[in-house]
């Protein structure tokens, strides 16, 4: 795994429920874009939150690139930090606009959130059009949330404003195996969309082996220990699971191999495999890590305002917000379109 994703092996999900006080922090973004009569546009994007998230976020600037860079801290009641990361770029006209975050040979490019954008200008006999466009890219989520909603919520519901000290120990024992079976079901959900991403992939029967073998490294995880681990301290609670987290993923990489090499004379097959397992992995972990977030989005076009799918407009600028729940499974489109008439 690479390390900067965030393994979450359901310590967001238990936080949830309230039996540990590990919950991921919530991050601001703030985007402010404004375009110049002649196509050159000016970016300005704030990130508000918990130094950690932001530091190891995958939709974040964290790595070198165009963008300049400065980091300010704000101070909270409770007498911690937030991190506020301001990061500034000019796009000048006719020049592609950056659809990521990360620079272009990052190994992030591809798996982190994209954002296309584009500015069309379009002469008319009664002025200059401005079409701006800036497409969220979905992230795939259903086809996991769904496990979650179906095999955690049902056990993490009776828990719901209990103390962990009056949580019972069959209350326990059904949420570790709810969890249990929800890291199986994910598991597996991504280790065929990994199979489906190679070409050629695995057949069918090979498949059907290898999600056999996945699912028994699971299966080998008693619920005892993971009970055992949501009795733990808050802090100790975080590094067990951790811990199991490794072990695991170590786990499903020695299955991956043993059970393609009786087909694989080369290697080549559960090499490309394990790869295209673990892009799977952190496309998942990015887009979990967004579920929490919240987008603040204004837009200055020049002359008037002609049409928008905004929120709100004040001044001639246009504003959207949204969660990054909105992104699951669907594109987040901005469109504003504007007018410079002729005199």
């Amino acid at each position: 795994m690479n390390s900067r994703t965030r393994s979450r092996f359901s310590v967001a999900t238990i936080a949830a429920v309230g039996l540990i006080a590990i919950a991921p922090g919530c991050i601001e973004r703030t985007e402010t874009i404004r375009v110049e009569p002649g196509g050159a546009a000016h970016l300005r994007v704030v990130f508000k939150g918990d130094p950690d998230d932001i530091r190891t976020g995958d939709a974040m600037l964290n790595e070198p690139g165009p963008w300049s860079v400065v980091d300010t801290w704000e101070p909270q009641d409770d007498g911690s930090q937030k991190l506020v990361r301001t990061a500034t770029l000019t796009v000048p006209a006719g020049t592609k606009w950056p659809e990521q975050y990360c620079p272009e040979n990052s190994d992030l490019a591809g798996l982190a959130l994209a954002m296309p954008t584009s500015v069309r200008i379009e002469e008319r006999p009664d002025g200059t059009y401005y079409h701006f466009t800036r497409i969220y890219r979905r992230r795939d989520w259903a086809r996991v949330d769904y496990f979650r909603r179906t095999l955690v919520e049902p056990a993490a519901e009776p828990l719901q404003g209990k103390q962990k000290a009056d949580v019972t120990p069959q209350q326990r024992e059904n949420l570790a195996r709810g969890l249990l079976q929800y890291e199986k079901a994910k598991a597996l959900v991504l280790a065929q969309a990994a199979s489906e991403a190679l070409r050629p992939g695995l057949k069918q029967d090979e498949w059907l082996v290898l999600r056999q073998a996945i699912a028994d490294v699971y299966d080998r995880i008693g619920i005892e220990r993971v009970a055992r681990i949501l009795q733990m301290e808050d802090q100790q609670v975080g590094e067990e699971i951790q811990r199991l987290v490794d072990e695991v993923s170590g786990q499903v990489r020695q299955a991956i191999r043993q059970t393609l090499s009786a087909s694989d004379a080369t290697g080549s097959l559960g090499r490309r495999f394990a790869e295209q397992f673990e892009v799977e992995r952190r496309r998942h972990s990015v887009s979990e890590d967004l579920q929490d977030e919240n987008w603040t989005v204004s837009l200055e076009l020049p002359g008037r305002l002609v049409g928008h799918n905004g929120d709100s407009v004040k001044g001639g600028v246009v504003t959207w917000k949204f969660a990054g729940n909105a992104l699951c499974d669907r594109d987040q489109i901005l469109m504003a379109t504007s007018v410079v008439e002729r005199q």
